[in-house]
């Protein structure tokens, strides 16, 4: 018994010509999909009392491949830093840890739903 395929290296190329898109701008708007989302996630989560933290939630640009999303360091908002670690006299009351593991799998779909946008699937 024996098949016959056609268009296979048809298939085969534009395979190659997806992951080169992917590798490209594809990944980058990606990356920053799921850095946005989880930033959202993170204002809605940190205690407010001035705002400084909440307000500060800032999404990296991208390096090697990897986004960051935290509190830029630059201002106030670095006691979010002692309310995320604790210190010796306040317990931790962590956010960013909490708030990433129960939006992993949301966060990989809207990364997942920007490259379908990206590659036109």
């Amino acid at each position: 018994m024996s098949a016959q395929v056609d268009g296979l290296n048809q298939l085969l190329s534009e395979f190659t010509e997806m992951g080169q898109q992917l590798e490209g701008r594809t990944k980058e708007k990606a990356l920053k999909a799921g850095g946005n989302y989880l930033k959202g996630k993170l204002k809605e989560n940190v205690p407010v009392v001035t705002g400084n933290w909440r307000d500060n939630i800032i999404v990296s640009d991208i390096k090697n491949n990897k986004v960051d999303v935290g509190a830029d360091q630059q201002g106030d908002a670095f006691y979010g830093y002692f309310h995320e670690f604790g210190t010796s006299k306040m317990a931790a009351r962590p956010v960013y840890g909490p708030t990433l593991e129960s939006e992993r799998r949301t966060i990989r779909d809207e990364m997942a739903a920007e490259i379908r946008r990206n590659l036109g699937l």
